[in-house]
């Protein structure tokens, strides 16, 4: 993971209601038993991120950062390997009972499948 004076990499955000819609009904979907991921490719030469965490699957906005928090240290540690693609991952339940290794796996599973249905070489 590299440094900007001191300090982490800063993720590339997606923003932009339009291009939420866009990715979510064109991007191609993987999903695991915590989250749904689509991707699409982008013009912008560098892989972006978009997180949806929504009240309904975690009530308490500590375990929704909690998820936000844990899929940015994720696209941090690989952003550097991705094609540019924007990428939107949704939390699809409850991350309480789960510890962060565990998500960890989950997720480079999940962008290891995306990479290779896409033809691209493992992150």
């Amino acid at each position: 993971m590299g440094t900007i004076a001191g300090r982490q990499r800063p993720v590339r955000c997606l923003s932009g209601n339009e291009r939420y819609r866009t990715v979510l009904s064109q991007g191609q979907r993987h999903s695991s038993r915590n989250f749904s991921l689509r991707a699409v490719a982008n013009e912008m030469g560098a892989p972006r991120l978009g997180i949806i965490v929504s009240r309904k699957v975690a009530k308490r906005s500590v375990d929704r950062n909690r998820g936000k928090r844990l899929l940015r240290e994720h696209f941090r540690s690989v952003q550097d390997t991705l094609a540019p693609l924007d990428i939107v991952v949704q939390v699809r339940t409850d991350l309480r009972s789960c510890n962060n290794a565990s998500l960890r796996a989950e997720l480079s599973a999940l962008m290891k499948e995306l990479w290779s249905m896409a033809g691209f070489s493992n992150p």
